[in-house]
């Protein structure tokens, strides 16, 4: 320790794994100072750091957990407004296509006004399926 280091460990202390008695190990965080004139002598103080390392383990158990449900429902949202958009598109040209007369007249009174709310109410949806509203656009 004397030739390798010490310098580091004297101004900052660094995390070291120490055995106990019973056998394994445990996380100890050791500083170390000099001590003495003359021929350099060093004092150390360990600190059991077990609990630290534990919650950071959970936390980064935790921030994966989070990073992974997240990717999951982007590719759940991404699947979801793809199956919906090839219909969506397919029922928004075919109700236009019929609101125009393209093909004939309708011979039913109520079709104008159904296919008025179809073209009303359709356009609102896919922006919604190309972006959903909690996933940032790209």
């Amino acid at each position: 320790m004397a030739k390798n280091g010490v310098a580091s460990v004297l101004n900052d202390g660094r995390v070291v794994i120490g055995r106990v008695r019973q056998g394994g190990l445990v996380p100890l965080f050791m500083t170390m100072w000099r001590i003495g004139v003359g021929m350099p002598k060093f004092c150390a103080v360990l600190r059991d750091i077990t609990a630290f390392k534990r919650s950071e383990a959970e936390l980064r158990a935790a921030k994966d957990a989070a990073e992974s449900a997240s990717r999951h429902k982007r590719q759940f949202l991404a699947r979801v407004s793809h199956e919906l958009r090839t219909p969506l598109n397919a029922t928004l040209g075919f109700s236009d296509s019929i609101r125009s007369g393209r093909y004939g007249a309708t011979r039913n009174e109520r079709y104008p006004g159904y296919l008025t709310a179809l073209h009303h109410s359709g356009p609102h949806l896919p922006p919604l399926t190309n972006h959903p509203p909690d996933l940032p656009h790209p």
